[in-house]
């Protein structure tokens, strides 16, 4: 008995710290051939949805993305990256491109629910969202911070909210689809 929930347990283990999201190779990224950073993961849950972050030194943004089937990239939404390293417990950190390894999410295809929150209308910058985005969430990703004084200020509650969810309470009139998302 004592063996059986030692493997139930390690079987529980590994499922937990299971990757959530890959890299997507450079050469296939949405950004090939630009001059500004550019990093792309694909969710393992799902493939067509594409987290990319493209910017210069002096800003960036973060986007979630749907690949087509004809290899275009639609915009779902704009994201605020929060990163938790656990090194650091309790502590969030702004998520720079580097040192993003993961995103905290939870099921599979429709059912994908990501760890989300809102700050204030105060607290956000809009001028780098989309035009037909009214605000940014706040998402969780795991990872390795390399700014260790960069920090998340303020209590957020975030929960799990599928992208649908999400979608209606980010988007303004304008279908996400007919948006592109950087590229090809």
């Amino acid at each position: 008995m004592r063996h059986i929930a030692c493997l139930l347990l390690s079987t529980a283990c590994s499922l937990a710290s299971a990757a959530h999201m890959v890299a997507v190779p450079e050469g296939q990224a949405v950004c090939r051939g630009t001059d500004a950073f550019c990093y792309e993961w694909k969710l393992v849950g799902d493939p067509s949805l594409r987290f990319v972050a493209t910017g210069y030194e002096d800003g960036s943004g973060f986007y979630l993305c749907r690949r087509r089937a004809d290899g275009h990239y639609g915009l779902l939404f704009a994201v605020y990256p929060v990163l938790i390293d656990p090194k650091y417990p309790g502590v969030k950190f702004w998520g720079y491109p580097w040192d993003i390894r993961d995103v905290v999410a939870h099921g599979r295809g429709q059912a994908i629910q990501l760890m989300a929150a809102f700050g204030s209308k105060a607290e956000e910058d809009d001028r780098w969202l989309p035009p037909m985005q009214r605000r940014a969430p706040h998402v969780l990703f795991a990872g390795s911070t390399t700014q260790p004084d960069i920090r998340v200020e303020g209590a957020l509650k975030y929960t799990r909210l599928s992208l649908a969810a999400l979608q209606r309470q980010v988007m303004g009139s304008e279908t996400p689809s007919t948006t592109p998302c950087l590229g090809p």
